[in-house]
């Protein structure tokens, strides 16, 4: 009966640290991918000569300035804002962060938590593969309407109406008459 019993307090355990250890595996996920977005933007604007030497959000939303509508009025601007606050809210453990991931997105956080400063986020953040799906693909549509907006590119004739993309086409159709069976050149 105490080994029924040690078992038990075992596998409960268990079950606590596997969930830590998954939550914190999320949390580094979307702490990385909001880093890369935010470095691809950073690198973006610097290219586009729309920022200085420094970032902030603040210069995102700028670049919009004098345009038809604020950034944050596009449609899917709430999964790059989400993203934002579920980063903010990682990294800082605060009670801040918390309030405004709370007060914005409540539905990301378990209900009837009370939140102490300095407790994980992971532990009250509601992690999952459909979680980070969805700001994956929230995220693309974001900076599709941005650069729409910002710098009136149209991302379906982005993905064909560049410079190399008819060279690209006839390299390959070279390639097909030249090589038709696809073969490497050193056999």
């Amino acid at each position: 009966m105490i080994n029924r019993f040690e078992n038990a307090q075992n596998e409960i355990r268990y079950e606590q640290e596997c969930y830590m250890v998954i939550n914190s595996l999320y949390a580094s996920f979307i702490h990385q991918m909001a880093s890369q977005i935010e470095s691809v933007t950073v690198y973006v604007l610097n290219r586009e000569s729309a920022m200085k030497d420094s970032f902030n959000r603040n210069m995102l939303y700028s670049t919009a300035v004098g345009k038809k509508k604020n950034v944050f009025e596009l449609p899917s601007f709430k999964y790059y804002d989400m993203l934002y606050c579920l980063w903010n809210f990682i990294k800082h453990n605060s009670i801040s962060t918390f309030d405004k991931l709370k007060n914005n997105y409540h539905e990301s956080i378990y209900d009837n938590i009370n939140y102490e400063q300095g407790t994980p986020a992971f532990s009250v953040i509601r992690l999952s593969d459909e979680l980070i799906l969805s700001l994956l693909d929230g995220c693309s549509l974001f900076f599709k309407e941005y650069c729409n907006l910002v710098f009136d590119e149209d991302y379906e004739e982005a993905q064909w109406n560049y410079g190399k993309f008819f060279y690209n086409q006839v390299r390959e159709e070279i390639e097909l008459i030249t090589n038709p069976l696809g073969l490497p050149f050193y056999l």
